[in-house]
């Protein structure tokens, strides 16, 4: 065999092995970049799915980022009106603090004059009351004085009262002495029953009643005694509204006497205060 065609065959080989090996490695570069397709192809799937979802939250958060700026929108206009609202009583406020401070000086302005007038008011009161004082003072002066002076002539009064009376009393004392002297010279002057008359002005009263347990006789004490020129066994009679019973004086003092009670079969009785007075 020729040179030339050893060398096509053998040139021949060389490529069907290289032809071979590079039919292997395609199909084998096919398969993968089949698979590289397919995943790519998948990828690309996923990714549009995820592109859809994300474009479709993306929609989503824009209308609710949408409705979040209209909702923040109504709320600054909100607050802009509040806050022009509060402008608008800010200067209410003010022209009213204005007011407010104008009204305060002229109250200020009053107060001050009321504390003036009131300062000298007190002043007044001040010199009044001690005015009233020293009038007070003399005042008590003079009622001190005239108490002093109301109970010295108080105490004369009483002097002249008791002087008085004493000088009655002795010169009574004195007309019962001669009474009962002359009485004595004459066998003394009595009723058909033998009880003596009191004084026609006389005039007492009852202050204690018992009863005498021995004879069973009511018992009296009267306030009056020989000062009133009474005597023993004088008849007086007792009256209250009207006649009430006799009473027989049984014992007599300067001042007091007792005696025995005479109802006169009356079922009658003798009270504290009755009166005590002559017989006609």
């Amino acid at each position: 065999m020729h040179i030339l065609t050893k060398f096509l065959v053998i040139m021949a080989a060389v490529l069907a092995i290289l032809l071979s090996g590079l039919s292997i490695a395609y199909s084998s570069n096919a398969q993968r970049l089949r698979e590289a397709v397919d995943n790519e192809r998948k990828t690309a799937e996923a990714a549009k799915a995820t592109a859809a979802e994300t474009t479709a939250q993306s929609a989503a958060e824009r209308e609710s980022l949408e409705q979040k700026i209209s909702a923040l929108q109504a709320t600054v206009t909100s607050v802009q009106q509040s806050i022009a609202q509060l402008q608008g009583e800010n200067a209410q406020l003010l022209s009213d603090k204005k007011r407010l401070e104008l009204e305060g000086a002229s109250y200020q302005a009053r107060i001050d004059q009321f504390i003036a007038l009131s300062e000298a008011h007190a002043k007044l009161d001040e010199a009044r009351a001690k005015e009233l004082e020293d009038l007070r003072q003399k005042q008590l002066a003079y009622a001190r004085k005239e108490i002093e002076l109301g109970d010295r002539i108080n105490d004369l009064a009483g002097q002249l009262e008791v002087s008085t009376e004493t000088s009655r009393a002795l010169q009574e004392q004195l007309v019962a002495a001669r009474q009962d002297l002359e009485r004595a010279r004459t066998g003394g002057v009595a009723d058909a029953t033998g009880l003596k008359k009191a004084p026609p002005t006389f005039r007492g009263r009852i202050t204690t009643v018992t009863k005498d347990d021995a004879t069973g006789n009511t018992l009296v004490t009267i306030n009056a005694g020989t000062n009133d020129r009474l005597t023993e066994k004088m008849e007086l009679n007792i009256v209250r509204d009207g006649f009430v019973a006799k009473l027989v004086l049984t014992r007599v003092d300067l001042n007091t006497a007792v005696g025995t009670v005479n109802f006169l079969g009356r079922d009658v009785n003798v009270q504290i205060n009755d009166i005590v007075m002559p017989t006609l």
